[in-house]
């Protein structure tokens, strides 16, 4: 960005859900994973917050500590064979607790979509252009204005 002469964003909204959780299917091979279907282990979940932490560490060592972050909060696939849900609970509520450790709030888009999903889905965890993709562009630039009115985000503590 900076070659570009952009400047640092306005807000960072981060996940990395699904892509972790596809992580220990294909490339965790030293965790020895047999099943599927089983639910990620204290080691594996203790390796996955370690990985948020660099992330978001990174992240503000890249844009500084006062560029506001959001993590964005788990939303449901189309088909959750496997026992995916099960997986994709822990892992949010990983970074849940995370996020209120270093104080970053988060983008809980996902859970607003419980229940009316399923005709919205392009495929297996995408949505098509349309009731769900405009709350998504609808809350981003509510989360973008508070992040560039002076003083909003840090006044303003919401949960939810």
């Amino acid at each position: 960005m900076r070659e570009e002469n952009l400047g640092n964003p306005d807000l960072i909204i981060e996940t990395s859900l699904f892509w972790d959780d596809n992580f220990f299917h294909k490339r965790a091979d030293h965790y020895n994973r047999t099943h599927l279907d089983s639910p990620f282990t204290y080691t594996e979940l203790v390796w996955h917050r370690s990985r948020v932490h660099a992330m978001i560490h990174y992240t503000r060592q890249l844009y500084g500590p006062k560029i506001p972050i959001m993590f964005r909060t788990r939303h449901f696939r189309f088909d959750n064979n496997w026992n995916h849900i099960l997986r994709l609970f822990q892992l949010d509520q990983s970074v849940r607790a995370i996020a209120a450790e270093l104080g970053i709030k988060l983008f809980t888009w996902g859970g607003k979509l419980e229940g009316h999903t399923n005709e919205f889905y392009d495929g297996d965890q995408h949505f098509k252009k349309g009731p769900v993709t405009w709350l998504f562009g609808d809350m981003m630039l509510f989360y973008l204005k508070r992040a560039i009115t002076p003083g909003c985000w840090q006044c303003h503590q919401w949960r939810d």
